[in-house]
């Protein structure tokens, strides 16, 4: 059998200007990442990344530590399906019609208004309550230019086919990527038809959590999901 890890990226920048770029606990979150991986004796023969800024800074971190220690690192492969779904996008263009739709986003939003020190608790509620919207197709995102969630799902499903079927035997394989992107994952390898409950698999992944899988050519297994080992305290974050 082979082995897939996946990895959540590092803590993003949420609530800032551009989301997709490290934040400063991001970039040391990767750094003990790369040390616990190199610790533990894991060795990649084939890395995978998604197209997003975060995911590959998020490499670059556990790299350093791999090539400070002289270890191997194979040349990293882009791969475009495992990118993040638009759920960004979906809420900057339905929120406004949404928040009239729905009385409890029109409290959230007031709250998150009256005590900025809680917005992103409030922005997190508001968030998670339209990504299941949308997960369980009740939003016509079409007429916003925008694709429907199960066309995630069939990208994240492409590229689990991909990674399983360009590798061999024995071979161990990480794939650098997003919570929902993951999440997604762990819904084709155990068939999972209920997109919400996917959805709140996103909710949970924490920020560089590890799902590893196990995979032949006509088998893929799920054998942990969110795992976190090498953090504790306030180094744990999920966006």
């Amino acid at each position: 059998m082979s082995t897939l890890t996946m990895i959540r990226h590092a803590q993003a920048s949420f609530m800032k200007a551009n989301y997709d770029q490290l934040s400063p606990l991001g970039e040391k979150q990767s750094r003990v990442l790369g040390s616990y991986l190199a610790d533990k004796g894991m060795r990649f023969d084939k890395i995978y990344i998604g197209p997003l800024k975060r995911h590959w800074q998020t490499a670059e971190g556990v790299k350093e530590i791999f090539l400070e220690r002289q270890l191997p690192w194979p040349e990293p492969v882009l791969l475009e399906t495992l990118d993040e779904h638009k759920g960004m996008e979906v809420m900057a263009s339905l929120l406004p019609v949404l928040v009239d739709r729905f009385e409890v986003l029109q409290q959230w939003k007031r709250e998150a208004e009256e005590q900025p020190d809680k917005a992103r608790k409030y922005q997190l509620l508001i968030f998670n309550h339209v990504m299941a919207l949308w997960a369980k197709g009740e939003l016509d995102v079409r007429e916003h230019g925008l694709a429907p969630w199960a066309d995630f799902r069939a990208q994240v499903n492409s590229a689990m086919k991909q990674m399983v079927s360009e590798n061999g035997k024995g071979v161990k394989v990480a794939a650098f990527t997003s919570g929902g992107t993951m999440s997604a994952a762990v819904g084709y390898a155990l068939k999972l038809e209920a997109d919400e409950k996917i959805m709140e698999l996103n909710g949970i992944v924490q920020n560089t959590a590890m799902s590893t899988f196990l995979f032949s050519e006509d088998r893929l297994t799920l054998k942990s999901f969110n795992e976190l080992p090498h953090l504790e305290g306030e180094m744990i974050t999920f966006v």
